[in-house]
């Protein structure tokens, strides 16, 4: 999710595209793993306002473009032993993925 999760009004468009992007490249490396689908957008219109997280502070005051949380999949706020290494491969996955896609295209 991307950062403004203190409105529900989103960044300027021409980061926010940037965001999308970038947003868009993590869910489908997200999915390969598990075939889990995320939800993507800022921070407020994909769960609920969060004043104050470290998102917003690292786009807002730092200029940080690709500053991201994900909320990892589930039904609950602790994952099930079973779960934590799929889900790691699975999280890996998206930051290798993100991480490659920023070096190799600028």
């Amino acid at each position: 999710m991307s950062s403004w999760g203190y409105t529900y009004t989103l960044p300027p468009a021409q980061d926010y595209s940037r965001m999308d992007s970038i947003m868009q490249v993590a869910r489908s490396a997200l999915r390969t793993e598990n075939d889990n689908i995320y939800s993507i957008g800022s921070i407020a219109n994909t769960i609920y306002i969060a004043s104050g997280n470290s998102v917003d502070d690292a786009y807002t005051n730092l200029g940080v473009l690709a500053s991201f949380t994900v909320e990892v999949y589930g039904s609950g706020f602790v994952a099930p032993v079973s779960s934590i290494l799929p889900l790691g491969r699975e999280i890996y996955n998206g930051v290798y993925s993100v991480s490659d896609y920023l070096i190799n295209s600028k």
